[in-house]
């Protein structure tokens, strides 16, 4: 690299790095700020419409979206190996290889009227700026030919691809070399006469349009400082929507939309008066629920989203309630949500126009004593007979004298 290269090289790592230093804080404030909305119960409404819109139409896998994402980033790594080689291998090729050739400029790209070979010679081989081109090692010194196009190395240290427009053979000036004079198809001017030796290569006719634009960007230190930035932003913008879906899943469980499993800990045999202790509880969520339970789930929330505002915030205080045990587990069937609590007790929640239905472990006489009148003996009934409380819940103050009964399973 050149002086010239190595400032431009440190000055644009200051402004990318300053760029990330800036940009970066801003996106940590944002993300911050909005996970404390989301986590204050600001966006639940969004949260709520995004999950029902889900569930409606189930988004399809992102799998083919992030494979693409994966090759792009690939060929775009493999571009810009495969330019840093072309800018490594400038310097002459040897004599048995062909070699690959950035056209910088539009010198050859078309004729200029006052050569007139070209017409006459019928040459119509130019080439545009940011073609690239394949070269061939040269031939031997008395087999170039006129009009063939070279590339060569001029006193700047340069490399130039124009045409041979004439030769010099040796003489009392050269006596032992012949001299060549070139010029490009779009100049009006010749080229100072070169020798052999400033040759690298000859130009083989083939071309690629258009494509030396991206290597000669990728070449250039900013296109290695955005080549950072995109590998920065394939592991940074994974980061933010874990955190995000996180936090939204989180509130998508206080609401009583995503049911909030837990690993059962085993525990001692209890023995409390009034509560019923059934050897086997249905319904018990295991550690990955079933296939057909995301389909429980889906039907059971369509039920309950068709209620009303106020019957909705008081089944997900009684969620949220229940939730909030260290040692609970939730599973779903089309009717009920079922809470299976430190691996032993058993809730049963369902929703009826107008009211909520909890089915409670404890013996009716229990929950009247602690002051819940609302409920109801369903003992005789075969599939609740390890559930014989039910309490229905129409108003805030019947759901006030819930807590306690709720409050004495838990604690249990």
């Amino acid at each position: 690299m050149t002086a010239y290269e190595i400032y431009v090289f440190f000055l644009c790592f200051i402004i990318f790095t300053m760029f990330v230093v800036v940009f970066g804080t801003l996106i940590a404030l944002v993300l911050r700020l909005k996970l404390k909305l989301i986590r204050l119960g600001a966006e639940d409404e969004s949260i709520r419409r995004e999950y029902e819109e889900m569930q409606a139409h189930p988004p399809k896998s992102d799998l083919i979206i992030r494979i693409i994402s994966y090759v792009l980033c690939g060929a775009f790594v493999l571009f810009f190996s495969f330019s840093c080689m072309l800018n490594l291998t400038d310097d002459c090729p040897s004599d048995r290889t062909i070699s690959l050739k950035v056209v910088r400029s539009g010198s050859m790209a078309v004729k200029n009227d006052s050569n007139k070979y070209l017409v006459n010679k019928q040459l119509d081989n130019q080439i545009q700026l940011f073609d690239l081109i394949v070269t061939a090692p040269l031939p031997a010194e008395n087999e170039l030919r006129l009009y063939d196009i070279v590339v060569y190395r001029n006193v700047k240290d340069e490399l130039i691809v124009h045409r041979i427009v004439a030769i010099e053979e040796p003489n009392e000036d050269h006596p032992d070399e012949y001299r060549f004079v070139l010029r490009g198809d779009a100049n009006i001017h010749s080229d100072a006469p070169i020798g052999y030796d400033q040759m690298c290569s000859i130009y083989t006719g083939t071309h690629m349009p258009f494509i030396g634009s991206l290597v000669v960007f990728l070449q250039e230190p900013v296109g290695w400082l955005c080549l950072l930035l995109i590998l920065c932003g394939m592991f940074v913008i994974p980061f933010v929507e874990k955190k995000l879906e996180t936090a939204k899943n989180e509130r998508l469980e206080a609401m009583g939309l995503l049911p909030k499993p837990s690993v059962p800990e085993p525990e001692p045999e209890l023995s409390i008066e009034g509560l019923v202790m059934p050897d086997q509880v249905a319904d018990v969520m295991v550690a990955k629920p079933r296939f057909s339970q995301k389909e429980d789930i889906r039907i059971f929330q369509q039920r309950l989203w068709q209620q009303s505002a106020e019957l909705k915030l008081r089944y997900a205080r009684i969620n949220s309630f229940l939730c909030e045990h260290s040692r609970v587990s939730v599973s779903f069937s089309p009717n009920y949500q079922t809470f299976r609590i430190s691996n032993r007790y058993q809730v049963k929640l369902a929703v009826k126009t107008g009211s909520i239905l909890v089915y409670l472990p404890l013996q009716p006489a229990v929950c009247r004593a602690l002051g819940c009148h609302t409920v109801s003996d369903v003992s005789d009934t075969r599939s609740f007979s390890a559930l014989p409380s039910l309490v229905r819940i129409r108003t805030d103050e019947e759901l006030e004298r819930l807590y306690p009964l709720l409050d004495k399973l838990t604690r249990f």
